[in-house]
């Protein structure tokens, strides 16, 4: 531990990293998996300077500068307890979603809908509309909803009312 409090950057005394350090431990393939306080979405918090920071935040500032407006930190590792920064890439907000493993990624990585529709020419509509009091939310191939809705509608026709 003495070799990672050398590599402090200046606005880190290095108190202050030892004292980070105590609350991480070093695993056998290079990470550092932070020990004390996690936040309810797994990530470490680690106090500093009467503010409280994320671990892998503190630990990236440290030792590399600053993180840019409008970046974010990306698990390279996807191990969100992990404050090595060597497993953590500055990218923006949409990189970081399109690379993780929740609904909105997995969606934003694919190709094709379901029916095969090339996402690229066909692109996807997404909609919101309030339903009983709760906003319902879907996504969907704009070829195959229209095959949805010309199919309806060769189903239940509708009547045209004269005013006679």
């Amino acid at each position: 531990m003495a070799k990672l409090a050398l590599q402090v950057h200046g606005k880190v005394s290095r108190r202050e990293w030892l004292r980070f350090l105590r609350k991480m431990a070093v695993t056998n393939d290079e990470h550092w998996v932070w020990q004390a306080c996690r936040g309810y979405n797994g990530y470490g918090q680690f106090g500093w300077r009467s503010a409280t920071y994320r671990a892998h935040r503190f630990a990236y500032m440290a030792l590399r500068g600053d993180i840019p407006v409008g970046r974010e930190l990306d698990h390279l590792c996807s191990i969100r307890s992990c404050v090595n920064p060597g497993c953590l890439e500055i990218v923006t907000r949409k990189m970081n979603q399109q690379r993780s493993n929740s609904i909105s990624g997995a969606n934003s990585r694919k190709t094709h809908c379901q029916a095969g529709h090339s996402n690229a020419e066909n692109g996807y509509r997404a909609s919101r509309r309030l339903t009983n009091g709760r906003l319902k939310q879907w996504r969907g191939c704009r070829r195959c909803r229209a095959q949805h809705n010309a199919d309806y509608q060769a189903k239940h026709p509708t009547r045209i009312h004269s005013k006679d």
